[in-house]
């Protein structure tokens, strides 16, 4: 059954985030992320996906031995996921492009077949809608990422690795804007006390 929405809610514990699935008049709860001792985990269908996520442009979660060790990941396109514009996610035979359009505006796009190795490059401007997020106060904690045509139709664990993406994305972002605010005021303050002192 197509599926709009993926929506994560607030931890309840301070490290477990309920990830429901779902219009906002009927969701189902599906799973729940987890970071524990620096070990970040994804519950689903019975399942536990181990994560790995870094400063590198490289994502991965990998299944459980039960369900074949499979491995889903995301690549960006910079040195980093903080600078990375575009992100490709590979969920089994499924491909997308996660592209950052502006400061806070998200959207996903079908990639099926291209955009990643020996592949033709994925032309943004032509490729087909799938979904969107923003970036807003408080998306961290409250994340949604809407559905939309053939995105909706996405097997549902795509749709919840997609989802994690979003958030990795969201926070690296958010990281790196913190970093760049506290080298600024760490050179900006001994220059006003240089200049109250009047050496400037």
């Amino acid at each position: 059954m197509p599926n709009p929405d993926i929506r994560w809610t607030a931890p309840s514990d301070g490290h477990t985030f309920p990830i429901y699935a779902g219009a906002v008049a009927d969701m189902e709860r599906v799973g729940e992320f987890c970071v524990e001792r620096d070990t970040a985990t994804l519950r689903f269908a019975g399942d536990t996906w181990q994560l790995e996520a870094g400063k590198q442009p490289v994502m991965r979660a990998t299944t459980s031995p039960d369900t074949g060790s499979q491995v889903f990941t995301a690549t960006g396109d910079a040195e980093s996921f903080g600078r990375s514009k575009n992100v490709l996610c590979t969920v089994d035979r499924h491909q997308v492009v996660v592209h950052q359009e502006s400061r806070k505006e998200f959207i996903i796009l079908d990639a099926s077949g291209k955009g990643g190795p020996g592949q033709e490059e994925l032309d943004l401007a032509a490729a087909t809608k799938i979904g969107q997020f923003q970036s807003e106060s408080g998306a961290l904690k409250n994340i949604h990422v809407q559905f939309e045509g053939a995105g909706q139709s996405l097997p549902l664990d795509a749709q919840v690795f997609i989802s994690w993406v979003a958030r990795h994305m969201m926070e690296s972002r958010v990281i790196s804007s913190t970093w760049a605010i506290t080298i600024f005021l760490v050179i900006l303050i001994p220059l006003i006390v240089l200049y109250l002192i009047g050496v400037l």
